[in-house]
């Protein structure tokens, strides 16, 4: 079993992860914005079309599944966390009655 701190750690990986996901984005939208410039006509239009209605679209779905990811392991974390709390205070409260 994973301890509270390996799933919290594995959220934070995650989380940057899709910081990562939104930065490279950036950049990509930045380099497609940028063909403007220098690809003229229908093509470059349909292209940059295409890139922001769908592969930026797609990206921005990939990323809050991302979150969702993180929200989950968050979650998973502080239940693990409550029956690790309540385990101890069980064994500590029977090594009482002893």
């Amino acid at each position: 079993m994973y301890s509270t701190s390996e799933i919290r750690s594995a959220a934070r990986r995650t989380a940057q992860g899709e910081a990562d996901l939104r930065k490279t984005e950036k950049q990509l939208g930045s380099h497609v914005q940028e063909t403007s410039s220098w690809w003229k006509g229908k093509a470059g239009t349909a292209f940059k079309e295409d890139y922001t209605g769908k592969t930026r679209n797609e990206i921005n779905r990939l990323c809050a599944e991302i979150r969702d990811i993180e929200s989950g392991l968050e979650r998973l974390a502080r239940e693990v966390q409550i029956a690790d709390d309540r385990r101890r205070a069980e064994a500590a409260k029977k090594a009482f009655k002893r």
